[in-house]
């Protein structure tokens, strides 16, 4: 009788937490519609809702812990928007209406990532990390009809609102360079890039020059998304 009883109990339990597991999954998929949609992403984003168990919080309509992850967003516009690789997200004390047709999030931080190869295309030249936080990138000018190339480092700064590169350094190995020529290239560096178009009502803080690319820190305020 008593193992009856411990196998029904464990069997419910079971049963429980497989619930609160699907109930889980789901959520996470209506919640990522909801912010598509709100949003006017191309796709879902990936959404994961933390805690457990999870049903608790459901009827509570309240989350500790959202994160949404984003692949692929582009800001700006034209020949120099500048593509994210990924952008995090992590929406802290969330509430929830009902049917997930709305969510509002007190305390919001946010990453994201521009590798190199989307800042490339984004400047129209080659950029790699030249370490201790710069980028670099070869240029060419032309000197009395003549082609001089160069190495031009610069530091990625953010600036009103937009992508910009201070401290730049002008390099070519046994040429004194005129002024004008040595302001040509670094004018590789010189027109900052838009982020504007940026999702969840992001704002960027800062940007540091990684082995990897561009890491960013984002941040928002009571951000609310609606079907």
């Amino acid at each position: 009788m008593v193992r009856r009883l411990v196998i029904g109990v464990i069997v419910l339990i079971g049963l429980l937490v497989a619930a609160d597991r699907i109930g889980n999954v789901v959520a996470e998929h209506t919640v990522a519609k909801t912010v598509q949609d709100s949003q006017h992403l191309a796709h879902e984003p990936d959404v994961d809702i933390a805690g457990f168990p999870f049903l608790t919080q459901l009827a509570a309509g309240k989350f500790g812990k959202v994160t949404l992850r984003d692949h692929d967003v582009t800001t700006g516009s034209g020949r120099r928007a500048l593509r994210l690789s990924t952008v995090t997200v992590v929406l802290r004390d969330v509430r929830v209406a009902r049917d997930f047709s709305s969510a509002t999030a007190a305390h919001t931080t946010a990453s994201a990532l521009a590798g190199y190869s989307q800042l490339s295309s984004a400047l129209g030249v080659t950029v790699t990390y030249a370490g201790n936080g710069l980028v670099r990138a070869e240029a060419s000018t032309s000197v009395l009809g003549q082609t001089i190339s160069g190495t031009v480092t610069a530091r990625p700064v953010v600036r009103d609102r937009t992508l910009a590169f201070g401290s730049t350094h002008v390099s070519v190995a046994g040429v004194q360079l005129p002024s004008s020529a040595a302001q040509a290239l670094a004018d590789v560096f010189g027109a900052p890039l838009s982020f504007a178009g940026l999702p969840y009502g992001l704002s960027v803080q800062s940007v540091t020059a990684a082995s990897d690319g561009l890491d960013l820190v984002l941040t928002g305020r009571n951000l609310t998304f609606r079907r």
